[in-house]
């Protein structure tokens, strides 16, 4: 029966899936699955991770809340199963103590009835399961009984006493409330213990040996948490749930989810146990030796076990659990009483275990609470008999917890808002479903009741989608919408409360998009000239004379000489754009920079904060001075990190000039393209790179330096390591050996060109000034040596990353570039600088590189008129797709293999195959799929007008009879008769003038008064 037992409990997760949990069960699902996700890694734990949980994050004991998540952390992902294999161990452990008691204090023949009723308890096996900690109490309660009652015989061991010591910790450090079942068989060994004289020293220094080890045990276990008790408590005593288990409604509730979930086969074997305990007058039997007797110190743990639940009023009725195992053993002695009472009894014992095992193995059904009970139930209690797992086609919730968009994300997070008295059982059991249920991890955020809280709006941050089961307000709606979310799945569900579940997905990142091919508002020139200098700046908008396509933004104007600063300095002009609420985005756009003077002039990014100036980034576009730099690109580039933190801004975004030279040269700066994405961009997920290995030697590198001004003191080469990498990298070192600054120099090398191009490399820059770390400079060279791509970045005390997602725009009609990665101008006169590089990738050519088309309607099929620009690729960019059948790419319901509509259009793309009816030779504008009764009459459709034609004219299968004379007047109804009751009205017929009726059908008297043939009405005095 006990392996009967456990396989069900097993079952439940591996076959059916449906156990019956009693209580809220759910809090504990919630928090093993939060704890469940850090610590996974491929292939097994990720141990550094579980340690810093267990000592500096986590507020939960270890050996439930953080051990069995790191247990089953190699999964992918935490499903209901494996957590049932800790219930069947727990349930293998709690028989195996219930057969040691009954063997110890009656014969095998109690010991095989204890293991039968505890087996066939609800809680245990049978119709209502818990999943958590309680099996695991209700097991340890049981074996700390057992080794209490050991103890005190005289032949007890040290082993045994450090044993107990180690079960009782264990419980503890699942959770505290372990206590509550075992103070009262505590308190009686101990006051036993002490009382009891000579004979009771070693039964004292055993019970003193055990409580070392658990002194010992929570010392160790629950140091780390040791400023998150005092909050236990508190929460424990101003948690809104029952103030007291003694209450009428509290001991009514508890009434009756023992005798439901006993049903009617339990009952009748509580009271066969009864009528045995007092056959066999057990409360008689002879006390033993030393300390209470065994049927006192189960009943001192279902005391206590209620007591404190009564003094600690936070807990729910699921924590009643552990009393199983005590009132199991209980009933079991009392059948014991019968069994040997006569023959008779023992058949009675026999019928009755085998109804309660047929009860609860083959037809458990879920009890319910009656009306009078549920009126009884606080508000605040939950339904304990809520069944809170779902079968995989239960309802048809996977609509909604397996949803496609969670698998296109690496992790998803969900806020969960629900309408229902029983919030937290709902939202637990849904969390869990999400979770379980997909492939890749989908975690829940802590619970709100508005969108509209502090809270809500925090978690929406990083939230990527919203699971409702009510009517949102418009407030809410507005949110959502502000943070791209909209409603992708809406299912009716037979749950409790609204059955109205809908799931609410991030769109993808908003996007700002400017190509100038009108004038555009939004931006306006900024100058930092003082308010009396001249100022001779203009932006407009104007076609590229030289051949770029469309229209950019024009900004020229001359260099303002600054005052009181000595040496050649001038003044920055700029065009700008307010971007409110930013607190991540992304940022590209086309620039070029035109220039009458020799010594060109430098394009510049700055991002300012709006409410104080404050500059959050400043970066040069350009790294030599060019007359002319032809049309560049700034790549698709995260500047999240220059925001505050957790914090919405609003930021100035200006592209402008800054010339060296005061003098009167004109120059030019010309954008196009500008696209400001706000959220993350992901490069392609595809993109095959190949990488260098410096440890095996591999440095196809050479050294560049720009310009010629003399010799270089060091200007070096080497494979060096360098703070924090496993590996060598590339290692440059340079320094002038004359006045003024080093010159940008660097390495580079040549790279095949595949498109998409995509390069990425770890960088670090050092320099004899350790606050202002030189900048990293990064170009493209043509082979002709002419600049395809510049960038520039700023100097940091750590390894940077340069990732640009795409850099094809720049190497387009090339096969192969030049790479250079340097150290921009250094100052100071022969000032030293170095240079890391380590991880340099480049997209990796391939064989059969493929043309691209635009997909737009995302059905995959593209549009043969409209290939990507880039020519043939190696793999397609989001958006386009290599097939180009589509026949129109703005509708998704047409393409190749789709299904034909009644829409008039060419669904499947085969133009010679349409739809059954899908024509309108006629021309009436409808087709005879939707409703034309005759195709060859334009006047004949549905919703026309009913002529006196004899023919269907609205389609409505009726034809008015032309020879109908209702009236006998001459006129039927179709030819005009306005009124087929009446033989005195018919067109033309002879008007009565002023009498209220249009007798000649001409619309006349009827419809405002007076006819034109009778004059108005006489004006009475």
């Amino acid at each position: 029966m006990g392996a009967l037992a456990t396989l069900r409990v097993v079952a439940f997760g591996f076959l059916d899936r449906r156990p019956r949990f009693g209580g809220a069960e759910g809090n504990d699902l919630g928090i093993l699955m939060r704890n469940h996700l850090p610590f996974r890694e491929p292939g097994g734990v990720d141990f550094q991770t579980l340690l810093h949980n267990v000592l500096l994050e986590h507020h939960q004991p270890p050996l439930w809340y953080v051990g069995v998540p790191a247990l089953f952390s190699p999964a992918e992902t935490l499903s209901i199963g494996p957590l049932l294999l800790t219930n069947a161990a727990a349930l293998a452990l709690a028989l195996w103590a219930a057969w040691l008691f009954g063997a110890r204090q009656g014969s095998a023949r109690l010991g095989l009835l204890a293991v039968v009723v505890v087996a066939c308890l609800p809680g245990v096996a049978g119709r209502v399961t818990m999943l958590g900690i309680e099996p695991w109490h209700m097991a340890l309660l049981g074996l700390s009984i057992g080794l209490l009652l050991r103890l005190r015989e005289p032949d007890a061991t040290r082993a045994e006493a450090l044993l107990l010591g180690g079960v009782i910790a264990a419980g503890l450090l699942m959770k505290l409330t372990f206590v509550a079942g075992l103070f009262g068989p505590l308190l009686l060994d101990a006051v036993g213990a002490l009382v009891g004289g000579r004979p009771a020293r070693r039964w004292l220094r055993r019970l003193l040996e055990a409580g070392a080890v658990v002194v010992a045990l929570l010392l160790v276990g629950y140091l780390p948490f040791a400023s998150s008790l005092s909050d236990f408590f508190t929460m424990a005593q101003t948690e809104p749930t029952h103030s007291s288990v003694f209450t009428i409604h509290s001991v009514a509730l508890l009434a009756d989810w023992a005798l439901l979930g006993l049903g009617p086969v339990g009952r009748a074997l509580v009271a066969l146990a009864v009528l045995g305990a007092c056959l066999g007058r057990s409360w008689a039997t002879p006390a033993p030796t030393l300390g209470v007797r065994p049927v006192t110190l189960l009943v001192a743990s279902i005391v206590s076990l209620l007591f404190i639940h009564w003094l600690v009023p936070h807990k729910e009725l699921r924590y009643l659990l552990p009393v199983a195992w005590s009132v199991g053993v209980l009933l079991a002695m009392g059948l014991g009483h019968l069994w040997g009472w006569s023959r008779l009894g023992r058949i009675v014992v026999i019928v009755a275990l085998s109804l309660l095992a047929l009860s609860t193995f083959v037809d458990p059904e879920d009890p319910q609470l009656p009306e009078t009970a549920a009126d009884q139930v606080p508000l605040e209690l939950e339904p304990p008999m809520l069944r809170l797992w779902l079968d995989r086609s239960d309802y048809g919730l996977d609509d909604l917890v397996r949803h496609e968009t969670f698998s296109e994300l690496e992790r998803s997070f969900v806020i969960i808002t629900l309408d229902d008295p029983t919030y937290t059982t709902l939202r637990d059991m849904i969390n869990w479903e999400l979770y379980s249920r997909n492939d890749r991890p989908v975690v829940s955020l802590p619970k709100v009741k508005s969108l509209l809280d502090d809270v809500a709006t925090s978690q929406l941050e990083l939230a990527t989608h919203v699971v409702t089961n009510r009517s949102l307000g418009r407030a809410e709606l507005r949110v959502l919408e502000a943070f791209d979310f909209a409603e992708v799945v809406a299912v009716d569900l037979p749950l409790p409360g609204p059955k109205r579940w809908s799931l609410w997905a991030r769109l993808p990142p908003k996007r700002v998009w400017d190509d100038f091919s009108k004038d555009d508002g939004d931006w306006e020139l900024w100058s930092d000239a003082l308010p009396n200098e001249p100022n001779s700046s203009l932006l407009e908008w104007t076609p590229d004379d030289q051949g770029h396509p469309g229209r950019a933004a024009r900004l020229s104007g001359r260099g303002i000489p600054r005052e009181g600063i000595d040496g050649p300095s001038a003044r920055g002009f700029s065009m700008q754009r307010l971007f409110p609420k930013l607190a991540s985005f992304h940022l590209s756009f086309d620039w070029r920079v035109q220039s009458d003077s020799a010594s060109g002039v430098h394009a510049w990014l700055d991002l300012v904060d709006a409410s104080d100036g404050t500059v959050l980034h400043r970066q040069r576009l350009t790294v030599g001075g060019f007359q002319d730099t032809g049309w560049l690109t700034l790549p698709p580039t995260d500047f999240t990190d220059v925001l505050a933190d957790g914090a919405d801004q609003d930021v100035f975004l200006r592209i402008g000039l800054r010339p060296e030279d005061p003098g009167p040269a004109r120059h030019v700066l010309l954008v196009d393209n500008f696209e400001l994405v706000r959220g993350g961009l992901e490069p392609p997920a595809d993109v095959s790179l190949a990488t260098d290995d410096p440890a095996a030697g591999v440095t196809p590198w050479t050294l560049w330096r720009r310009g010629s001004a003399g010799p270089t003191v060091e200007h070096s080469l080497a494979l060096d390591g360098r703070e924090g990498k496993a590996t060598p990298a590339v290692h440059v070192v340079g320094a002038h050996d004359r006045g003024g600054p080093t010159p940008p120099h660097g390495i580079e090398r040549r790279l095949p060109v595949t498109l998409p191009f995509v390069v990425s490399f770890d960088w670090l820059a050092r320099g004899e000034a350790p606050d202002r770390p030189p900048s990293m400079t990064f170009e493209l060279l043509r082979p002709d040596g002419s600049l395809a791509h510049s960038w520039l970045v700023g100097g940091e005390e750590a390894w940077g990353r340069y990732a640009p997602p795409d850099l094809s725009p720049n190497v387009l009609g090339l096969s192969e570039v030049i790479a250079r990665v340097g150290v921009a101008e250094t100052q100071g006169s022969g000032a030293r600088s170095e240079l890391w590089v380590d991880g340099f990738s480049w997209t990796a050519p391939c064989d059969s590189p493929r043309s691209y088309f635009v997909d737009r309607d995302g059905d995959g099929h593209g549009d043969a008129r409209s290939p990507h620009p880039y020519g043939e690729m190696c793999h397609g960019l989001p958006g386009w797709v290599a097939d180009s059948s589509d026949c129109d790419d703005e509708d998704d319901d047409s393409h190749p293999g789709a299904a034909e509509l009644c829409d008039g259009r060419d669904n499947d793309c085969v133009p010679s195959r349409t739809a059954v009816g899908e024509v309108d030779l006629d021309g009436d504008g409808q087709l005879v799929c939707e409703g034309d009764c005759d195709d060859n009459d334009p006047a004949t459709y549905r919703g026309a007008i009913e002529l006196c034609d004899g023919r269907d004219n609205n389609c409505d299968g009726l034809i008015e009879d032309s020879s109908t004379d209702s009236d006998g007047d001459g006129k039927p109804l179709c030819d005009g008769d306005c009124d087929d009751s009446d033989p005195d009205i018919w067109p033309r017929a002879p008007e009565t003038c002023h009498d209220g009726l249009d007798q000649d059908c001409d619309g006349g008297e009827a419809r405002d008064g007076f006819d034109p043939e009778c004059g108005p009405p006489p004006v009475r005095q």
